[in-house]
């Protein structure tokens, strides 16, 4: 092997040695600046997204206000108990009684609050596993009713439960 063979090959090696650890060494900031560019672009997309469906979600506030228009155009509270006792029946448990908590007052509309809130504390009685089947079917059987943790206790051969509810109104109103 020559002299002059010998240096091309060890220019060669050093000039691959040092863009090896030229690149070894800017790794990570191409890296991070690939994740800050991807970031991004998920954060662009994710906008785009939610423009573009910002017109279906209005059609559905509308159709959903003017379904339950005629419901609450009754009373919200009567149409709920009357679902209510259809439930403890179907469940085979009593609804002992209902009244309207103290604090119901304090939930008093924030402005550009859609809905009117009536907070309620229910009675039910019956055996264990049927007092639980009422509160389920409650909770996932009637529309724009939120269902706060239930207590139990314990009355002779059965159960009486104390749950929390609250009853959601439209307080906007569609215009004919």
């Amino acid at each position: 092997m020559t002299a002059g063979r010998l240096v091309r090959i060890v220019t060669l090696l050093s000039a691959v040695a040092s863009g090896s650890l030229a690149y070894l060494a800017n790794e990570p900031l191409v890296v991070a600046a690939q994740a800050r560019l991807d970031d991004e672009r998920a954060e662009l997309h994710s906008d785009a997204v939610a423009f573009a469906a910002a017109p279906r979600l209005r059609a559905e506030r509308t159709a959903l206000l003017r379904r339950y228009e005629p419901l609450f155009a009754q009373n919200a509270q009567a149409a709920f108990l009357r679902d209510l006792a259809r439930i403890a029946r179907m469940h085979h448990s009593a609804l002992i009684s209902t009244s309207v908590s103290e604090d119901s007052a304090n939930t008093a509309n924030a402005a550009g609050d859609d809905f009117r809130r009536t907070n309620l504390v229910l009675e039910v009685r019956g055996s264990y596993p049927n007092v639980l089947k009422c509160i389920a079917a409650l909770s996932r059987g009637i529309d724009l009713v939120r269902v706060g943790l239930p207590t139990l206790r314990r009355a002779e051969d059965s159960v009486n439960a104390t749950i929390p509810v609250t009853i959601y109104e439209p307080a906007l109103r569609i215009a004919q």
